[in-house]
This record gives C-alpha cells, structure tokens and sequence, in this order.
C-alpha cells in the first residue's frame, strides 16, 4: 500500500469517526444505529495501521488480491446494513400499526363515553 493512499484512508478513517462521534453527541444517531459505522472506520484505522493483514487475510481466504477482498467485505457490509434497516423497519411499521389500534379503540371509547353523558 502506497504511503499516499495510506494517508488518504488515514485521514477519511478519521474523519468518519470523528463525523458519527459528533452526530452521536448532537443526538442526530443513536449510539446502537451508529455503531456499524465507527465499526468500518475502526476497520479502516487498522488497515491502515496493519496493511499486511488485508494481504495475508485475502490470500488465506483465497482471493484473487486484496482488492477483491476489500471489494467483498464492503459488499457483505452493505447488504448486512440493508438487512438490518429491513428489520429495523418491518419492526418499526408493526408498532405504527400497533399503535394505530389502540388510539382507534381509545377514540371509540371516549366518544361512547361522550355519548353516555350527553344521555344523562
């Protein structure tokens, strides 16, 4: 690895941290929605610190170059977040629904209730 590019992720690793970190401490992220994001730029960080490892891991792995397997991290590390935002949706849609239900019913009640004294 190049020492310019060496920089460059340096430099991109910390910005990152350092952009997530601060969106964290304006409650803009949550702390546990943000946390896959300053996982990747710890993982940049020490692709950085340790290049040989990307190397000995993608041959161990039986990549092509390293390339590839940075390639295909990145791949799996955006379906896994596709997946998780799925989830996370599907879960957030059934407590709308959830919700919906239970304001409905307590609008019926209130209007018989309405009713009821207005009888009286």
């Amino acid at each position: 690895m190049s020492p310019t590019l060496r920089l460059e992720m340096l430099v991109l690793s910390l910005l990152l941290i350092f952009i997530i970190a601060r969106m964290v401490n304006k409650n803009i992220f949550s702390l546990k929605k943000s946390s896959p994001w300053l996982l990747l730029g710890l993982v940049c960080l020490l692709m950085v610190i340790f290049p040989n490892a990307i190397i000995w891991l993608s041959h161990t792995l039986s990549f092509e170059s390293p390339m590839n397997f940075l390639f295909f991290g990145a791949i799996v590390f955006l379906l896994l977040m596709q997946i998780l935002s799925t989830y996370l949706s599907t879960r957030r849609d059934a407590n709308i629904k959830k919700l919906v239900q239970e304001v409905s019913l307590l609008k019926e009640k209130v209007e018989g209730m309405k009713k009821h004294l207005l009888k009286k």
